[in-house]
């Protein structure tokens, strides 16, 4: 595979258009054989962009970052697949599972809302509905006592003041 890779990304530069799409294809899978994943991925925005509505790239993409924990290109990846198929149910779950790992737990609430008029009974889909409404009343609840130790905070530092201010 390895060997292979010069030679497709020199048909690549030649411009020809006759072949381009499935040496892309070739390319982003020889490089993913040959463990050059940054290769891949840039072969992969290459292609994204060459081939800006051909959806096999665009899962290829998604893949290949799931397989490496790339959950930067990921996201970038997934949101190209959604512009193009927005009701997929598959890029919809990984959506909200990278919006729940960044802590964007009203975001992934709107996508499992929505993957919940499709599926009304899945437990998958209920499972992760109550985690976001949970994670989501907990960052208010801390938000509150933020709040209320701001609000304590200032009393007591005007109470101060006026302690200690002199008398005029």
């Amino acid at each position: 595979y390895e060997e292979a890779i010069p030679h497709l990304q020199a048909y690549l530069r030649s411009g020809d258009e006759k072949y381009r799409k499935s040496v892309f294809v070739n390319l982003i899978k020889a490089c993913a054989k040959s463990n050059k994943y940054q290769l891949a991925v840039i072969t992969l925005e290459q292609a994204s962009d060459n081939y800006p509505t051909d959806y096999d790239i665009i899962s290829s993409a998604v893949n290949l970052c799931i397989d490496h924990k790339d959950n930067a290109n990921l996201q970038k990846f997934v949101g190209k697949g959604l512009a193009l198929r927005p009701d997929d149910e598959t890029l919809l779950n990984i959506q909200g599972k990278l919006y729940e790992e960044g802590h964007h737990f009203e975001q992934a609430l709107d996508i499992y809302k929505k993957l919940q008029v499709a599926h009304p009974k899945a437990l998958d889909v209920l499972k992760h509905l109550a985690i976001n409404n949970y994670n989501i009343g907990v960052q208010n609840y801390n938000q509150a006592l933020e709040l209320k130790e701001t609000i304590l905070t200032s009393r007591t530092w005007k109470a101060y003041i006026r302690i200690t201010s002199p008398i005029r």
